[in-house]
């Protein structure tokens, strides 16, 4: 009797430490993703030179209208984010430019971990193949046209 008590023990603790790494492991994956969110977020500050390092675009035209956009962002807030897939988060954000301080805009910004690298997408349809699985794209469209749309275009 005395050798099952130690038994039962030792394996109760290591179903707790296994539980604790897991859920541990769980949320640093989820910091990894909101880590490189607020970094493309900051370097916006700065603008799109500095911003574009941290973001992919489905074709260089789209990359060259990015850069030359005069946008840069004041602050934001992260008002949720969430798994899309196994190397996806969605991001719900609300960003003020410094063109139009007393304004907000709600945007959705996706973070995909592709190669051993995160990367942000500005727009849902920017995000590669390869990342889709479970997008539901119409969960992250613009009721405004004027908002950012399918494809935004920017100003020369």
């Amino acid at each position: 009797m005395k050798k099952k008590l130690p038994s039962f023990i030792v394996v109760v603790i290591l179903i707790v430490v296994l539980a604790v790494v897991l859920v541990s492991k769980g949320s640093s994956t989820e910091t990894a993703y909101e880590e490189t969110v607020v970094t493309y977020l900051e370097a916006m500050k700065e603008g799109t030179e500095k911003a574009v390092e941290y973001a992919a675009f489905p074709n260089e035209t789209i990359k060259s209208d990015y850069l030359q956009s005069p946008i840069r962002i004041s602050d934001y807030e992260i008002v949720s984010s969430e798994p899309v897939n196994d190397n996806l988060y969605a991001f719900t954000l609300n960003i003020v430019s410094r063109d139009e301080p007393d304004a907000t805009t709600t945007v959705y910004y996706f973070v995909g971990h592709q190669d051993g690298k995160y990367t942000v997408y500005i727009n849902a349809s920017y995000v590669p193949e390869t990342l889709r699985e479970n997008l539901n794209m119409d969960d992250y469209s613009y009721d405004d046209p004027d908002d950012l749309g399918s494809t935004p275009e920017f100003a020369d």
